[in-house]
């Protein structure tokens, strides 16, 4: 199943299926690919942020995303 992962719980993970290019400027998604968002890699959502944001593990980091870019994100659950 596919999931938005501004969508998601507290404490869900799942492996990123893919960033919406539409929302996301080639920039941010390169720097990302630099963090280790990478189709494929685990993400679990450790908390949702007042903003409507998340803040999420992948692998041994926590990264805060604003609401805009955890809705550009789909991941497999």
């Amino acid at each position: 199943m596919i999931a938005i992962l501004a969508e998601m719980e507290k404490g869900q993970r799942g492996r990123l299926d893919g960033i919406d290019h539409d929302n996301v400027s080639p920039e941010c998604y390169r720097r990302f690919s630099q963090l280790g968002f990478r189709e494929g890699c685990s993400i679990e959502i450790t908390h949702h942020t007042a903003g409507g944001g998340v803040v999420v593990r992948v692998g041994s980091s926590r990264y805060a995303l604003d609401a805009h870019t955890a809705r550009a994100m789909r991941l497999q659950v």
